[in-house]
């Protein structure tokens, strides 16, 4: 570039002017495009960008030199107890204190742009009335596996933002009925693992749009306050001590997709307590105390795909009882005191895939018991009492790919029970008191290779008996 003689000076001031302009910019650009140390950094922390990461730093308190701007700052993995100083850090949107030793957190209260707080696994002993007062951005909050027994009312009043609250591992004995009022965005909410005995009628009056709410490994004997929850998709209630479910109990869950109920002491069921989960997809009631199934229990559930009825005392299976599920794909009765299966009581099962009958009493296999399980391919009835397999107890069930009938009493299958199990792949008969193999009787498994017959009286083999079963491996 030429300039005339009387413009050089000025021409040079601009060109200096314009070169300093694009090296600023550069300079701005580099900073703000890329990752870099920033120059104000507490000693043994990491920061870029708005982000201060000192986790795992042995820190017995909040270093010094934390940037003002700071947006994310982890200080998990500490030994931090006192946190007044984050008080100058008003720009912080996502701030982890888990696992330190704090037990006071009211200098929270001035971090108004929060908006994910962790304060998990530390020594919270009481969370006191308006302490997240101004943190009306916050969407999750985390404050489990603390010491929490007292939560005063109001202390969650101004989070209207909030999404997530997790008060797991607590020791959290009663829910006020004001607890979580003005939550009125929560759609998730943990409270297992407390020692909560009662839920008062509308404590969760406020949680209209909750959709996922943990209650296990508490002491709940009743379930009478979930009436306002209208949204609320899966329900963990395991490990309580419910002893009997109430027609209407879950009236207005129209949405629930998820009930978890096993390990509890529910002895009665009363019709009517399941009739409005017309969503419910998944439902566990495994180690109670049921004696019954009575015909309607299970009346409404026509969506359900996996019921589990385990380790109960259930000693029979009436015809209908499960007339309504005809969606249901997973029936899990093993581990009960099951004697008698009425004819029919499995025939609406047309979707059914896995039927685990396994650890009972059953003594014989009716001709029709498995009528209608067209879609069937795992049936376990190991550890029963049955001691003949008769010809057609299997007709049905020609898409069965697993079989298992090991430790029963069997002494004689008689030739075509398993003629029409066309795409068997493991047949497992160990552990029974089979003398003899008829020469056809594995004749029409030609896709089976598992054979299971150890463990029996065998002392007579025809020839030919396995001669179909060019695949198989004996166990």
């Amino acid at each position: 570039m030429t300039f005339p003689l009387h413009q050089d000076a000025a021409a040079a001031a601009v060109l200096r002017r314009t070169r300093m302009m694009l090296l600023l910019l550069l300079l701005m650009f580099s900073f703000s495009s890329f990752p870099s140390v920033t120059a104000e950094c507490p000693e043994g922390c990491t920061c870029y960008d708005e982000v201060v990461e000192c986790y795992e730093q042995v820190l017995d308190r909040i270093p010094d030199r934390i940037p003002q701007a700071t947006k994310t700052l982890d200080l998990c993995y500490n030994e931090i107890r006192d946190i007044e100083s984050l008080a100058l850090l008003t720009e912080l949107q996502s701030l982890d204190l888990s696992f330190n030793e704090i037990m006071d957190i009211e200098s929270l209260a001035h971090l108004t742009e929060l908006k994910t707080l962790n304060l998990s696994n530390n020594n919270i002993v009481e969370v006191k009335n308006r302490v997240f007062a101004n943190l009306s951005q916050l969407q999750i909050l985390f404050l489990h596996r603390n010491k929490i027994e007292n939560i005063e009312t109001g202390a969650f009043n101004n989070l209207t933002s909030l999404k997530e609250l997790e008060l797991d591992y607590n020791n959290i004995h009663k829910l006020d009925l004001e607890m979580f009022k003005g939550l009125t965005k929560l759609d998730e909410l943990g409270l297992s693992n407390n020692n909560i005995k009662e839920l008062k009628n509308g404590v969760f009056s406020n949680l209209r749009n909750l959709q996922l709410l943990y209650l296990d490994n508490n002491k709940i004997m009743e379930i009478e306050s979930l009436a306002h929850l209208t949204e609320l998709k899966t329900l963990y209630l395991r490990n309580n001590y419910v002893s009997e479910l109430k027609h209407g109990a879950f009236a207005n869950l129209s949405q629930l997709q998820i009930l978890f109920l096993h390990r509890n002491k529910i002895e009665n069921i009363e019709n009517g307590a399941f009739n409005n989960l017309t969503s419910l997809k998944e439902l566990e009631l495994d180690y109670n105390n049921i004696h019954t199934l009575d015909l309607e229990m299970f009346k409404g559930l026509t969506k359900l795909d996996k019921l589990g009825l385990s380790n109960n005392n259930i000693s029979e299976v009436k015809n209908g009882v499960f007339s309504n599920l005809r969606n249901l794909q997973l029936l899990f009765l093993h581990r009960n005191k099951i004697e008698n299966i009425e004819t029919g009581a499995f025939n609406n099962l047309t979707s059914l895939k896995e039927l685990e009958l396994d650890y009972n009493n059953i003594h014989t296999l009716d001709l029709e018991m498995f009528k209608g399980l067209t879609k069937l391919d795992k049936l376990y009835l190991s550890n029963n009492n049955i001691s003949v397999l008769k010809h057609g107890a299997f007709a049905n069930l020609s898409q069965l790919q697993i079989l298992f009938l090991h430790r029963n009493k069997i002494e004689n299958i008689e030739s075509g029970t398993f003629n029409n199990l066309t795409s068997l792949k493991e047949l497992e008969l160990g552990y029974n008191k089979i003398y003899k193999l008829d020469l056809e009787v594995f004749k029409g498994l030609i896709k089976l290779d598992k054979l299971g017959l150890s463990n029996n009286n065998i002392s007579e083999v025809n020839n030919g008996v396995f001669s179909n079963l060019r695949n198989v491996q004996l166990l």
